[in-house]
């Protein structure tokens, strides 16, 4: 039986920043559904315009959107090794763009790189995989379902299942995360996505709004400042006090 999604959330990955005129446009003909996350691309290095910024980051969380950044330059990588390499480029871009430890990010690899000749490409995503650690960043594998079955893909997947009319089957050994129904939408910049409802909560591996009203961090104890030097003379000056000195 295909995994069910429901209740599922309504994500956007685009290929241009986000702007206020932009996500009316898609909320207008999506309604009553709310943009919940958001997709953009790592690095911009098909097109500076296509990256997915620390502006473009804060304008989506200030809108309690929540944000999936996308690698999608692994084929510049497709040679015997290259995964190794195009997960290093990955997680340095995660970094400059000042991404928590904890937070996942989606490898693109396209169904048409499975006919790449020379490179075995189920080594290739093993071996990206095993170079990303698990404490610093989350890895989703986005393909389809043919692309997983290939690989040898398991853990969270994001699916491109055009058209699908509900969550698609991805197998036992996969978590179906989320999949990509409809493309080419509003003047081909942002393909339409369900996600699981679920991962839309702090610790799940999206990028999440920060909390509305943070807790305060206690007060910091001013003795944890002094140096051994003052600790020794603040607790001499204490004992006197105590003995009437």
């Amino acid at each position: 039986m295909p995994e069910s999604l429901s209740p599922s959330a309504l994500m956007i990955d685009a290929s241009t920043a986000p702007t206020e005129s932009l996500l009316a446009r898609i909320e207008a003909d999506v309604a009553p559904a709310k943009i919940a996350a958001w997709g953009g691309y790592l690095g911009g290095w098909r097109s500076p315009a296509m990256a997915l910024t620390r502006t473009s980051v804060d304008f989506l969380h200030s809108g309690g959107i929540a944000v999936l950044p996308i690698y999608n330059n692994a084929w510049r990588h497709l040679v015997v090794g290259g995964g190794v390499a195009a997960a290093q480029e990955a997680m340095g871009a995660m970094a400059d763009l000042g991404a928590p430890a904890g937070t996942a990010f989606a490898l693109d690899f396209e169904a048409e790189w499975l006919t790449e000749r020379g490179v075995n490409l189920a080594h290739w995503w093993r071996d990206f995989r095993l170079s990303v650690p698990s404490q610093r960043y989350a890895v989703w594998t986005y393909s389809t379902v043919e692309g997983f079955d290939r690989l040898g893909v398991t853990g969270d997947v994001w699916v491109a299942a055009w058209n699908a009319p509900a969550a698609p089957n991805v197998g036992l050994v996969r978590r179906l995360v989320a999949w990509q129904y409809k493309g080419a939408a509003f003047n081909d910049t942002a393909d339409l996505d369900r996600i699981r409802q679920s991962e839309l909560r702090n610790g799940s591996g999206l990028w999440m709004p920060p909390p509305a009203n943070p807790v305060p961090a206690p007060a910091a104890d001013p003795r944890l400042a002094l140096t051994w030097l003052q600790r020794a003379e603040h607790a001499v000056s204490q004992a006197r006090v105590a003995l009437g000195g």
